[in-house]
C-alpha cells in the first residue's frame, strides 16, 4: 500500500512538472470577451444561456484561430528553399486547417447573426434595448476576429 501511495505521489508531481514546464503558445490573443448580462435579461434563462454560450464560443474561436497562427508563424516569411520537407508539410497542414477553421467561423457567424435576429423578434419590448447591447458586443467581436485573420497568409502568397 505504501508503494502505491509513493508511485501515485511521484506520478502526480511528475505530471505537475510536465504541465508547469510546457511552453505556452505566444500569440497576439484577443482579450477574453466578457459579457455583462443586463438585469432585465437575467430573468430569461434561455437568453442568458444563449448569451453565455455564444460569448464562450467566440472566445474559443479567437483562441483556436490564434493558436493556428502561432503554429504557422515559424515558417512564414521564409523562402521555400529554407524549409525542410517536414516544415513544408507542417506549414501546409496548419494553413489548410486555418483556412478550414476560418470558413467554419464564417458559417458560425452567419448562423449567429440569424439566431440573434430570431431571438430579437421573440423578445418583449422591455428586453429589446438590453439585448441590442449584447448583440452589438457579439457582432463587434465577430468583426474583430474576421478583421484580424482575414488576410493572414495572403502576404506570403503575393511575394
Amino acid at each position: 500500500m505504501k508503494a502505491i501511495k509513493s508511485v501515485l505521489i511521484y506520478s502526480f508531481i511528475l505530471g505537475l512538472l510536465i504541465i508547469g514546464c510546457s511552453p505556452e503558445k505566444k500569440g497576439n490573443y484577443l482579450s477574453k470577451l466578457e459579457v455583462e448580462i443586463p438585469d432585465v435579461l437575467k430573468g430569461n434563462a434561455n437568453i442568458v444561456v444563449f448569451i453565455n454560450e455564444n460569448a464562450e464560443a467566440l472566445n474559443q474561436w479567437s483562441v483556436t484561430l490564434e493558436d493556428l497562427v502561432v503554429d504557422c508563424s515559424p515558417y512564414l516569411g521564409k523562402e521555400e528553399e529554407e524549409l525542410t520537407d517536414a516544415d513544408r508539410a507542417k506549414l501546409g497542414k496548419n494553413m489548410m486547417e486555418f483556412v478550414a477553421k476560418l470558413g467554419q467561423f464564417a458559417v458560425y457567424s452567419a448562423e449567429l447573426q440569424q439566431m440573434m435576429t430570431t431571438v430579437e423578434a421573440e423578445l418583449p419590448d422591455d428586453q429589446l434595448a438590453a439585448f441590442a447591447t449584447i448583440k452589438n458586443q457579439l457582432e463587434t467581436r465577430m468583426q474583430e476576429i474576421q478583421n484580424k485573420y482575414i488576410d493572414f497568409g495572403k502576404e506570403q502568397d503575393e511575394e
